[in-house]
């Protein structure tokens, strides 16, 4: 009750839209009859003409956190191709080319694109957490450098096994430091969705928030 379903138009473009009937601004042409809709409401027809704006929406705003757990999408994505090389590997015991594409396009990735993630993290986000929790600040640096030394590790040897696709010790290697980063990897990027970022949301000011965003949005302007 209280609303109708308009038809606006727009841009010589008809739009349906739901407004209250109490908006003293809106001009109603060519009123129809009332059709009955679901859950036993019914709608009045109508064409509108909006003569100015009788509404003001809240645009919701992405601040550092969702820019930063928006790459943790890329990230997880990057690692199913590896997760199947390594199964694969650890099933047939048996090297081939394309297991050296696969490992090498994940390198590359975390090299480049996940490296300035990282950056983004490291630079605007775990300042702040070292005001708060140091030891935790230091944690997740570390794991940083565990996961970038497991994805240096399977990188170089998979240039081994290209060389020595017979190489058994190498082989066995390679698929330890593919597992180590299948798991270290998305538990990292669980500590920081599940805990850090919620809780850096409740307890930061605003202006420290606000701060750390507009940095991530500086540092990716640097690099583009």
């Amino acid at each position: 009750r209280g609303l109708y379903r308009c038809r606006a138009p727009h841009h010589h473009k008809q739009h349906h839209y739901c407004f209250p009937d109490h908006i003293p601004s809106l001009r109603f042409i060519n009123e129809l009859p009332l059709w009955p809709i679901p859950m036993g409401f019914s709608m009045r027809a109508v064409i509108v003409f909006c003569e100015s704006p009788v509404h003001t929406y809240a645009m919701s705003v992405r601040d550092c956190f969702d820019m930063l757990q928006e790459f943790h999408g890329k990230i997880r994505a990057s690692l199913e191709p590896l997760s199947q090389c390594i199964e694969t590997l650890d099933a047939t015991g048996k090297w081939g080319r394309s297991h050296h594409t696969v490992i090498q396009k994940f390198k590359s990735f975390h090299e480049t694109e996940v490296a300035t993630h990282t950056r983004d993290e490291e630079i605007a986000f775990y300042p702040l957490l070292g005001q708060h929790w140091r030891e935790i600040q230091e944690c997740m640096l570390r794991e940083h450098m565990d996961i970038f030394a497991h994805i240096h590790a399977i990188g170089v040897l998979s240039d081994i096994m290209q060389a020595q696709p017979a190489n058994a010790v190498a082989l066995e290697n390679l698929i330890g430091e593919g597992r180590a980063i299948l798991t270290i990897l998305p538990l990292h990027m669980q500590k920081e969705e599940q805990f850090l970022f919620p809780k850096a949301r409740e307890i930061l000011p605003q202006s420290e928030i606000d701060a750390a965003t507009q940095l991530i949005y500086s540092l990716r302007q640097t690099v583009t």
